[in-house]
């Protein structure tokens, strides 16, 4: 842009010089012209000897040559003030345009400059708001690979216990189906039959499920061996009056069905060498925590103490 000014103002600049070059030589023809004595009838020698109407009239023409003259003089001189005249206008146009020019040049720069640190701040905001949107979503991946780890994690620990805790009842199970099978073995080895084999009814499958459970309601023993709950309370009944099982019906909740007291005893009896191994089996409590627990209360303890001196010391 200042380039285009710099041309535009050499070009007025030129132009100027060649009209007031112009002007300048229109003035001094003017005055060359002007400066040419005119030659007057009155001046010519004429040999002839003029009358006086003939002299009268060469005077009138002299002051009318003279009146010509000066008139021309002026009118050469206001043609030559008004030529200068508008060169300078001109001039100071062509300046006050070139000025304007400039002025254009220089707003159309700033304007030019401003527009680009514009766009260059821009670009750098969507810079920053595009790393802004990356860093996010890379915490907010790491958060979700976090938590599903932690998951897993958790899972895979519930899983474990639940596995365990299985192992545990399947070997609980194991255990008092062992035992229930030995205590039948020595029923049968104690009949009066002995070992003779006998038919094995409804009855006697109610009465080992009550003996292994020692609590259990007549609804879980028709759901275990698919009997009708009449019947199977009708059994139980019986089994009631012969002093085998005791029916109790509850204000609240399902009917079930117990061994008698003398015969729970013996059950009792019978499991508490069962119950000791298994407590001996179980792993004990670690106690390291609650020694820890202590250690920190002492310290806790003998802070404050030392605390209590030092601000006794000082007000002392």
């Amino acid at each position: 842009m200042k380039k285009r000014v710099k041309l535009v103002e050499r070009k007025e600049s030129k132009r100027i010089k060649k009209e007031t070059r112009r002007s300048k030589a229109r003035i001094k023809k003017v005055r060359r012209e002007l400066n040419k004595k005119p030659v007057l009838a009155s001046t010519k020698k004429s040999t002839a000897k003029l009358t006086k109407t003939q002299k009268a009239a060469l005077k009138k023409a002299d002051k009318a040559a003279r009146q010509a003259e000066k008139a021309a003089r002026l009118k050469a001189v206001k043609e030559a003030k008004a030529v200068k005249l508008n060169a300078k206008k001109e001039a100071k146009a062509a300046k006050r345009q070139a000025k304007k020019d400039a002025k254009d040049a220089k707003t159309a720069k700033q304007k030019a400059f401003k527009e680009e640190r514009e766009a260059k701040l821009k670009a750098k905001q969507e810079a920053k708001n595009t790393k802004e949107i990356q860093l996010r979503a890379a915490r907010e991946a790491k958060a979700a690979e976090k938590a599903s780890r932690i998951k897993a994690a958790k899972e895979a620990k519930a899983a474990k216990l639940k596995a365990k805790k299985e192992a545990k009842a399947a070997k609980r199970q194991a255990k008092k189906d062992a035992k229930a099978k030995k205590s039948a073995e020595k029923a049968e080895s104690q009949s009066p039959r002995g070992g003779m084999e006998f038919i094995r009814t409804e009855i006697d499958d109610i009465y080992s499920l009550v003996e292994n459970n020692r609590k259990i309601t007549l609804a879980d023993i028709s759901a275990k061996l698919k009997i009708p709950a009449d019947k199977i309370e009708m059994w139980c009944d019986k089994m009631q009056e012969n002093g085998l099982l005791v029916l109790n019906y509850p204000v609240v909740g399902r009917a079930f069905v117990t061994l008698p007291r003398q015969k729970a005893g013996e059950a009792k009896t019978e499991d508490k060498g069962t119950v000791k191994s298994e407590k001996k089996n179980e792993k004990k409590p670690d106690r390291s925590i609650k020694k820890i627990v202590l250690l920190l209360l002492i310290l806790m303890v003998l802070g404050l103490s030392a605390f209590i001196l030092l601000q006794t010391i000082r007000g002392g």
